[in-house]
Order: C-alpha cells, then sequence, then structure tokens
C-alpha cells in the first residue's frame, strides 16, 4: 500500500525511490524515526534516529540527479544511497517571495542528532 507522499505501509518494501527527483535535488523524505535496510536473505542494518528525520533511499547518487535533466536518464545503481538530514529549513527564501516563518528556520549555533545502527 502506498501513501500520497509515496510511503511504503509498514512491513513492506520497495527496491527504489518512487519518484526520483533530479535537477541536482534529493528527494524529499519523511519524519522517519526507525527503518531497516535488508537484502533478500534478510541481512542488513536497522537504523534508529534520536527524533524524528527527513529521510530518503534512492539508487542514485547526487552527480546522478545533477546530470539528468529527466528521470527516465537515470541508471539505477548497485546497492543504495541514504540520505538522512538532520534539520529542514522551511520554504522560502525572500529573494522573490515570502520568507521562511520564523517557525521553521533553522537557527545558528551548533546542532547535535544521533543514531544508532545494528545488523540484522
Amino acid at each position: 500500500m502506498e501513501d500520497r507522499s509515496g510511503a511504503r505501509a509498514p512491513g513492506s518494501t520497495t527496491t527504489v525511490s518512487p519518484r526520483p527527483a533530479t535537477a541536482g535535488r534529493t528527494a524529499a523524505g519523511h519524519g522517519v524515526r526507525h527503518f531497516t535496510l535488508s537484502a533478500p536473505d534478510a541481512t542488513g542494518l536497522a537504523v534508529a534516529l534520536d527524533e524524528p528525520r527527513q529521510v530518503s533511499v534512492t539508487r542514485f547518487r547526487a552527480e546522478d540527479l545533477i546530470a539528468a535533466a529527466h528521470h527516465d536518464e537515470l541508471a539505477p545503481r548497485p546497492g543504495c544511497v541514504v540520505h538522512i538530514d538532520a534539520a529542514h529549513r522551511g520554504l522560502g527564501t525572500a529573494s522573490c517571495g515570502p520568507d521562511t516563518f520564523p517557525s521553521y528556520l533553522v537557527a545558528p549555533g551548533v546542532h547535535r542528532w544521533s543514531w544508532t545502527l545494528r545488523v540484522l
């Protein structure tokens, strides 16, 4: 079962990000606290994050996305590429429209986040 954002229901699998992004950006993730990367033989890695983070898993590196003008130009790589973003600034830069709402800004300073990896 797939939700409106392309995420999969718990217990289901996907082999590639359902909607690869192009033009030098990674696919938008979801607020994720735990995820598992596993092979068909059930070996793999379980990842636990300290709080919900933006996570995307794809078969493409950033340079693949930069080089492609359209998703049909992408050739999936073996393995997977995991993007975990500790924080996201909201939309808007005030360059040609409104700036990000203050509640969505990432304040300057030292930011820490943590994760736990467990071999399956």
